[in-house]
């Protein structure tokens, strides 16, 4: 196989910063983007990251630097992410558009605090201060410091953007842009509003159920209790999960919590909308699950061990974290976490990871249906033991909402579940596997049995995995910190070679 140069993945993330530039040029034919300020704010970004890298190689040449090439492959992602986002805003059905980047602050955000690491990162390396570089890393008010400031950055831009795309929507006047105007409101004071009044912001969220196209032989996914299509809306393909039963108040109020939700690490809802005897959630179109992935690559002939090499795999475990405090900041508990919950695209060679099924289909399910139903059998393999009570039953735990707010650590449940999950992405297997007696196996979860971790797991990933799944939940850590820990092992593998 051909050994790639880093010159390769520069002129790749070059390439994105000329088709971005064409995008958003004022002589363009293109229509006007949505989100102007933040695309072109991120575009400025990736040139200052990109022409800063051209100056630290002038004296050396790239080739010289050793085994830097992953750093640049990482960066030309980013740009190509970037390029994406950008593209996103420029497309010329722009209510559509609206409809799903209008709330893309945390994306680009994200990716502004990506670029402006890689530009310090890849500085230091040229500069011979890398370790001094991955010490800052290791401090959790360094990196937020950095976030922080370009958060601060966005708001001034978000702010703009909104006045500007408010003024187009009024001036188009139709029932998808009165809709839009609502959630641009919504957006800014959304925590208050759902304190005070959850149905109002949910209003904007619902669309009329014969307004979503639905074809035959759609079907792409199957659970206990729903079913995902494939389905068309405002011109652009979503993934539909349906329920069977009408709209009711426990449908609305666990909505209510998903909408206006929005990170580039977790399944955005776009619209729902319900019928007669349905009721459904209009969601992004990913191509599969992380565990059907991590199955496939393994396959029944492959001598792999692992799905993942393991920089890719510490990637797609600080992607999940990063979703995972995205929603613990804003007060949503996921309590199923799993590899079968994340969802992926793979595009250009990276996993692109978001987190799923968080909150609303679990408890409509409990709440819904007989109240002797009960969870699926295996996820008992991903459940904290202080969830597990004396009277389960062998068919599973049953598990509501309102037990998890009764314990003392209720955002800690997710923690623990983390853990399993980074388990599965390093060795592509289900926690313990072998066991099919659920009544035995709470037991000896509750005893302190946990899963091996493989040898060749670094001690740092290691140790943290562990801390994870403590059996003292105030012992875990929470995913802000894993978050910093996750990026500090990933960048000191990137670095490591060239100290």
């Amino acid at each position: 196989m051909t050994k790639v140069v880093p010159s390769v993945y520069l002129e790749l993330a070059t390439k994105s910063m000329m088709h971005i530039q064409s995008l958003i040029s004022p002589d363009s034919s293109k229509s006007v983007p949505i989100n102007r300020l933040q695309c072109q704010y991120i575009f400025d970004k990736l040139c200052e990251t990109l022409n800063n890298v051209r100056e630290c190689i002038c004296g050396p040449s790239l080739q010289d630097v050793p085994r830097s090439d992953c750093i640049f492959q990482n960066l030309a992602q980013t740009a190509m992410e970037v390029d994406k986002l950008v593209g996103d805003c420029c497309d010329a059905q722009w209510i559509p558009a609206a409809i799903i980047v209008a709330n893309a602050k945390e994306h680009f955000a994200s990716l502004a605090f990506k670029l402006r690491l890689y530009r310090q990162l890849l500085q230091s390396i040229f500069e011979k201060k890398a370790t001094k570089m991955l010490t800052k890393l290791q401090n959790p008010k360094w990196s937020d410091d950095i976030k922080d400031a370009e958060f601060s950055i966005m708001d001034r831009k978000v702010q703009e953007d909104r006045k500007q795309l408010l003024s187009r929507l009024i001036q188009v006047g139709s029932s998808e842009s009165e809709n839009l105007i609502k959630r641009l409101d919504i957006f800014s004071i959304r925590g208050a509003l759902l304190q005070h009044n959850p149905s109002f912001v949910l209003d904007p969220w619902k669309v009329e159920w014969k307004s979503i196209k639905r074809f035959r032989r759609s079907q792409i996914g199957k659970g206990s209790f729903a079913v995902v299509h494939k389905v068309e809306w405002l011109g652009k393909y979503f993934a539909e999960k349906s329920f069977p039963f009408p709209e009711n108040e426990i449908f609305r109020k666990e909505v209510s919590f998903l909408a206006g939700l929005s990170h580039p690490n977790i399944l955005p809802l776009f619209c729902y909308a319900s019928g007669s005897r349905y009721c459904s959630l209009v969601m992004e179109l990913m191509d599969e699950d992380l565990n059907s992935l991590m199955r496939n690559r393994l396959g029944p002939k492959t001598s792999l061990d692992s799905p993942f090499e393991l920089l890719e795999a510490i990637d797609i475990m600080l992607q999940v974290a990063e979703g995972m405090k995205y929603l613990h900041q804003n007060k949503v508990m996921h309590r199923d976490l799993k590899a079968g919950n994340i969802l992926v695209k793979c595009d250009g060679g990276h996993v692109y990871a978001k987190v799923a099924d968080f909150g609303v289909s679990k408890t409509i399910e409990s709440r819904c249906t007989d109240s002797n139903q009960t969870t699926d059998v295996g996820t008992t393999k991903w459940m904290a033991p202080e969830l597990f009570s004396e009277e389960s039953h062998d068919a599973g735990p049953s598990v509501s909402w309102e037990s998890d707010l009764s314990l003392k650590y209720p955002f800690k449940v997710d923690i623990y579940s983390f853990g399993m999950v980074c388990y599965e992405i390093l060795t592509g297997c289900i926690p313990f596997v072998n066991c099919n007696n659920m009544r035995d196996l709470r037991k000896r979860i509750k005893d302190g049995l946990r899963p091996d971790i493989p040898e060749r797991c670094p001690e740092q990933l290691s140790t943290l995995i562990k801390k994870c799944y403590h059996p003292n939940p105030a012992e875990r850590p929470s995913f802000r910190k894993i978050c910093v820990e996750l990026r500090h092992l990933m960048w000191s593998l990137m670095v490591g070679p060239t100290l």
